[in-house]
Protein backbone atom coordinates (compact mmCIF):
# COMPACT_ATOMS: atom_id res chain seq x y z
CA UNK A 1 0.00 0.00 0.00
CA UNK A 2 1.33 3.45 -0.93
CA UNK A 3 1.96 5.69 2.06
CA UNK A 4 1.71 9.45 1.57
CA UNK A 5 2.97 11.23 4.73
CA UNK A 6 1.42 14.53 3.62
CA UNK A 7 -2.03 12.94 3.74
CA UNK A 8 -1.40 11.21 7.07
CA UNK A 9 0.07 14.17 8.96
CA UNK A 10 -2.01 16.97 10.41
CA UNK A 11 -1.37 20.50 9.14
CA UNK A 12 -0.75 21.60 12.74
CA UNK A 13 2.17 19.19 13.17
CA UNK A 14 5.15 21.17 14.42
CA UNK A 15 3.08 24.18 15.55
CA UNK A 16 3.21 25.05 19.23
CA UNK A 17 0.16 23.29 20.77
CA UNK A 18 -0.24 26.17 23.23
CA UNK A 19 -1.55 28.30 20.35
CA UNK A 20 -4.59 26.05 20.17
CA UNK A 21 -5.40 26.56 23.86
CA UNK A 22 -5.17 30.34 24.14
CA UNK A 23 -8.88 30.72 23.58
CA UNK A 24 -9.48 32.43 26.90
CA UNK A 25 -6.76 34.97 26.18
CA UNK A 26 -7.60 35.63 22.53
CA UNK A 27 -10.64 37.04 20.86
CA UNK A 28 -12.41 34.39 18.76
CA UNK A 29 -11.92 36.49 15.62
CA UNK A 30 -8.18 36.69 16.18
CA UNK A 31 -8.01 32.96 16.83
CA UNK A 32 -9.89 32.24 13.62
CA UNK A 33 -7.57 34.48 11.58
CA UNK A 34 -4.49 32.72 12.89
CA UNK A 35 -5.61 29.11 13.10
CA UNK A 36 -8.47 28.57 10.65
CA UNK A 37 -6.16 28.60 7.58
CA UNK A 38 -4.04 25.89 9.21
CA UNK A 39 -7.05 23.71 9.92
CA UNK A 40 -8.59 24.48 6.53
CA UNK A 41 -5.56 23.10 4.72
CA UNK A 42 -5.38 19.94 6.81
CA UNK A 43 -5.87 16.57 5.09
CA UNK A 44 -7.18 15.21 8.40
CA UNK A 45 -9.79 17.93 9.02
CA UNK A 46 -12.81 15.63 9.01
CA UNK A 47 -11.17 13.07 11.32
CA UNK A 48 -10.08 15.88 13.65
CA UNK A 49 -13.59 17.37 13.67
CA UNK A 50 -15.15 14.00 14.47
CA UNK A 51 -12.71 13.50 17.34
CA UNK A 52 -13.14 17.05 18.65
CA UNK A 53 -16.93 16.89 18.67
CA UNK A 54 -16.86 13.67 20.67
CA UNK A 55 -13.95 14.31 23.03
CA UNK A 56 -12.64 17.87 23.23
CA UNK A 57 -14.16 20.42 25.56
CA UNK A 58 -11.34 22.98 25.40
CA UNK A 59 -9.12 24.53 22.75
CA UNK A 60 -9.32 25.18 19.05
CA UNK A 61 -9.91 21.98 17.06
CA UNK A 62 -10.79 21.37 13.41
CA UNK A 63 -11.28 25.06 12.70
CA UNK A 64 -13.72 25.54 15.61
CA UNK A 65 -13.59 27.20 18.99
CA UNK A 66 -14.88 25.39 22.08
CA UNK A 67 -18.08 27.46 21.92
CA UNK A 68 -18.63 26.61 18.26
CA UNK A 69 -18.18 22.91 18.99
CA UNK A 70 -20.57 23.14 21.91
CA UNK A 71 -23.23 24.73 19.70
CA UNK A 72 -22.69 22.16 16.95
CA UNK A 73 -22.94 19.32 19.50
CA UNK A 74 -26.21 20.76 20.75
CA UNK A 75 -27.65 21.06 17.23
CA UNK A 76 -26.47 17.58 16.23
CA UNK A 77 -27.37 15.88 19.52
CA UNK A 78 -23.78 14.81 20.18
CA UNK A 79 -22.79 14.07 23.77
CA UNK A 80 -19.17 14.26 24.86
CA UNK A 81 -17.77 10.78 25.42
CA UNK A 82 -15.79 12.14 28.36
CA UNK A 83 -18.60 13.59 30.50
CA UNK A 84 -16.30 13.92 33.53
CA UNK A 85 -14.85 17.01 31.84
CA UNK A 86 -18.24 18.70 31.95
CA UNK A 87 -18.08 18.67 35.74
CA UNK A 88 -14.73 20.46 35.65
CA UNK A 89 -16.06 23.15 33.29
CA UNK A 90 -18.99 24.14 35.48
Amino acid sequence: MFHNPEQDSPACLGIDPELFYLEQNMQAASMHRQLKPICGSCPLLERCREHALKHELYGYWAGMTANERQELRRRMGIVLERPELLFLAS
